[in-house]
């Protein structure tokens, strides 16, 4: 604003030549009484009237004394607010002068009181901030209903190049079973097989896909707290851990899929003190983790809420709950169901499973720029093991069981599975020796505990070094419920590369450093972190997707850094080297290269 300078000093001259002879007069301040009165001339025209009273003998002395003595000190107060005005005028004609002399467009005048300039400030933004507000300065009229004031979209893009290079020493003789393929291709018929009747998974032949990743969504402010959110995203399949798209594949230039990867409702209220949020539909991760427990691209169906408050000024406290469904029994579910005794059909009771989890945390600030956040997770899956079904002859891969939705819907690598079906050895089977249909389940319930902690130091300006943990044991490991001590053999535990029956703990140790944020071209950021995540810690079908492959039984490090090429680009690269904990001899060496966009 030109000329503002000059004008704050204006308002500070206004203030200044307010008549102080108007106030009454400081008694403590007065000189002490003299004893006689002088009736010499004064150049105060008061004080001579006063002098003058006395020798007409119209007022005694003594009252003249006072009348006088009020006299002289308005005069002095007068005198002191006039000296004070004339030198801040004469700062404001000196710095009037130099603004016209150097045809500058701002005034520095050095007078003004840094409390006065300050409250000035203050209402003088705040007026403008109402008047902004009140006619919508910047937005088009009518925001109350124009969408475009509520919407927020957002987007982003990588393009990664991705090298896995297997070690020769790899097992590839079918150690490593396929367990997903099975359960979502259709029941296979283990009479046909040998010793090992399984599809494998690649441990020996290196591959370099390229892949693509798009993610575009927004965010509708509804008012009231509430907020619409949606986001759509690319991949090769409905993998919950992936949103990869594979470049190439199906191949011919086909088109790509997208997916709805987010659809929710947020409604949140409250301040720093005490806040709520509720959310329901397809939601982001609402729980503070690393990747070992959870990958990165899963989104979680249901509902989750979740309140955080203030303990102390350095203190904070949060707590996040919620209910899941992780898989629903189809409505017709079985669409065909052989008895074995003709052909009978008949639908099955629900199997629908649930992830039920809670996590509660705190975060402080114990030290100057140094910041704590750590937390406790338990994460209930209820009847996500498998269950051997009621014994039955299935005469064909479609002869449904009434345990088969026990089968897990996604799968990776690394858990101990089990047989799903009681095929009862009959003639129309040859005994037990024909029409072997078969799915598998998990042979362990999981009810993991989960262990989070981060710890920022902030002592370099921008910069920023974090150490990071995490540790996880699945308190319902066993899977010796359906093992070779049990009635039915046909139920031995099947694990992942051998006949290990694998462990229920893991964890996870790393540090990163560079810029917190890459705000801006050149900002970097470096790290490093060695994990150990054993056979049946957590889900495989939730685990990173990347490390090693996807899945558990895996032990390695990940070492990553990221560069800004700009304040929405940047450049990234990882390399992971992971191999088996317990079974078949494996290791992969992974090496990614993104270029990564936002909006």
């Amino acid at each position: 604003m030109k000329h503002l300078g000059l004008l704050l000093s204006c308002a500070t001259l206004a203030t200044l030549a307010y008549p102080l002879s108007a106030q009454p007069a400081d008694p403590a301040s007065a000189p002490a009484a003299t004893p006689e009165l002088s009736l010499d001339a004064s150049p105060n025209a008061t004080v001579n009237l006063v002098r003058l009273l006395v020798k007409q003998g119209l007022i005694p002395r003594d009252a003249a004394v006072d009348l006088i003595r009020q006299a002289e000190s308005e005069a002095r107060q007068a005198r002191a607010q006039t000296s004070a005005v004339t030198a801040a005028a004469e700062q404001i004609k000196q710095a009037a002068e130099a603004e016209i002399q150097n045809n500058d467009s701002d005034v520095r005048v050095t007078y003004v009181p840094e409390h006065i300039r300050q409250e000035i400030a203050t209402e003088v933004r705040n007026e403008i901030s109402a008047k902004a507000q009140a006619e919508n300065w910047g937005r088009p009229r009518n925001d109350e209903t124009s969408w475009v004031t509520r919407l927020r979209p957002t987007a982003d893009l990588r393009a990664r190049y991705n090298s896995t290079t297997f070690d020769k020493a790899n097992d590839n003789t079918g150690e490593f079973v396929d367990f997903n393929s099975i359960n979502t291709s259709g029941a296979i018929n283990e009479a046909t097989f040998g010793t090992t009747p399984y599809p494998g998974i690649n441990a020996d032949q290196n591959r370099t896909p390229a892949n693509l990743r798009l993610r575009a969504g927004f965010e509708a402010d509804l008012k009231e707290g509430f907020t619409l959110g949606m986001r759509l995203a690319t991949g090769s399949g409905s993998s919950p851990v992936s949103t990869n798209q594979t470049i190439g594949s199906p191949g011919n230039f086909s088109k790509y899929s997208l997916w709805l990867d987010q659809a929710f409702l947020l409604w949140e209220t409250g301040d720093d003190l005490l806040a709520y949020r509720l959310r329901v539909g397809r939601m982001p991760n609402p729980f503070f983790n690393t990747e070992l427990t959870w990958d990165q691209d899963i989104q979680f169906d249901g509902i989750s809420g979740s309140v955080a408050g203030e303990l102390h000024p350095k203190l904070r406290y949060f707590a996040t709950g919620g209910i899941f469904p992780i898989y629903s029994t189809s409505f017709n579910f079985p669409s065909f169901n052989n008895t074995g005794s003709g052909a009978a059909y008949s639908n099955f009771p629900s199997d629908d499973r649930y992830l039920t989890a809670a996590q509660i945390g705190l975060e402080a600030d114990p030290f100057r720029k140094i910041h704590v956040k750590g937390s406790l997770a338990y994460y209930l899956f209820q009847d996500i093991e498998g269950k051997p079904s009621t014994p039955y002859v299935p005469l064909s891969a479609r002869d449904a069981s009434d345990t088969d939705g026990r089968r897990p819907g996604f799968a990776q690598k690394g858990n101990t599975y089990m047989r799903l079906r009681d095929i009862k050895p009959t003639v129309a089977n040859g005994a037990g020796t024909t029409n072997l249909w078969q799915f598998y389940g998990l042979a362990s319930e999981y009810t993991p505990l989960v262990g989070t902690l981060q710890i920022d130091f902030n002592h370099f300006e921008s910069s920023q070094i974090t150490f990071y943990s995490e540790a996880v044991i699945n308190t319902a490991y066993d899977v010796t419920r359906y093992d070779k001590h049990s009635v039915n053999t046909n139920f031995d535990p099947l694990f992942f590369g051998g006949a290990s029956e694998g462990s229920s703990l893991g964890y996870l140790i790393g540090v990163s450093a560079g810029d917190a944020v890459l705000a801006q071209r050149w900002d970097w950021r470096a790290g490093l972190d060695y994990r150990l995540l054993g056979s049946d810690a957590i889900v495989d079908g939730f685990a990173d997707s990347d490390f090693g492959g996807g899945g558990t039984n895996l032990q390695g490090v990940t070492l990553y850094g990221r560069l800004a090429l700009g304040a929405r680009v940047f450049l990234g690269a990882r390399w992971l080297s992971a191999s088996e904990i317990e079974g078949a001899s494996f290791r992969s060496d992974t090496l990614q290269i993104d270029l990564n966009s936002k909006f």
